[in-house]
């Protein structure tokens, strides 16, 4: 959390990244609770020079609903 939005590093060795350049649809767990968010790239270099260099930052803006989900889906 940085200022009261959510942010993901999504360095480019890490699944995030991969999963984040096909979709930006992502669910992420906080506490006990499972939300829907929407990853978007950050390009702001006041919020990115904030996290390790050459790492690929995402704002994670929740859906329309805000609500959290009742659990992860079956795999």
């Amino acid at each position: 959390m940085l200022d009261d939005e959510l942010y993901v590093d999504a360095a480019a060795s890490r699944k995030w990244a991969i999963y984040l350049a096909s979709d930006k649809r992502v669910r992420v767990k906080l506490g006990e609770s499972v939300y829907d968010a929407i990853a978007t790239a950050v390009t702001d270099r006041k919020i990115t020079e904030r996290f390790l260099e050459g790492r690929t930052i995402y704002r994670l803006q929740p859906t329309a609903t805000g609500e959290a989900v009742s659990e992860y889906p079956s795999q």
